[in-house]
C-alpha cells in the first residue's frame, strides 16, 4: 500500500469530489465540496489540502490549517487538522492513519 498526497487537478478532481463517507458518517465529517467552500470561506487560515491517494488513486481528501496565526474562535492554528474524509469503500485500512503520519512528519519538518 503506498499512500501518498497529492495536489486536486483538473485530471482528478471529477474523482475526489465524487468520494463519499459511510451512511451516518456525513453530520461528523461532510463532503469534499463542503471543505473547499469552507476553505474560501476562510482563506486567512491558510487552508492547505490534498487528495488521499493509494497506488495513485483517489481514497480520501485532508484538509489542514497551515502554520497560521490563531484567530480564536473562527481560525484555529498555528497548525490544525481541518477535515479528513476517507471513501466509505476505504475506511478501515489505515489510510487516514497514513495521511495524518505523513501530515505530522511534513508539520515537524
Amino acid at each position: 500500500m503506498a499512500v501518498t498526497l497529492a495536489e486536486m487537478t483538473g485530471q482528478n478532481r471529477e474523482a475526489v469530489l465524487a468520494l463519499r463517507v459511510a451512511a451516518g458518517q456525513e453530520q461528523f465529517v461532510g463532503s469534499v465540496q463542503d471543505a473547499l467552500e469552507e476553505a474560501a470561506r476562510y482563506p486567512d487560515a491558510k487552508p492547505w489540502y490534498r487528495v488521499i491517494c493509494v497506488d495513485g488513486e483517489p481514497v480520501g481528501f485532508v484538509m489542514v490549517s497551515w502554520d497560521v496565526e490563531p484567530q480564536p474562535p473562527e481560525i484555529i492554528g498555528p497548525w490544525f487538522l481541518w477535515k479528513l474524509l476517507i471513501d466509505q469503500r476505504h475506511q478501515n485500512l489505515g489510510y487516514g492513519s497514513a495521511a495524518v503520519r505523513q501530515i505530522a512528519g511534513l508539520v515537524r519538518a
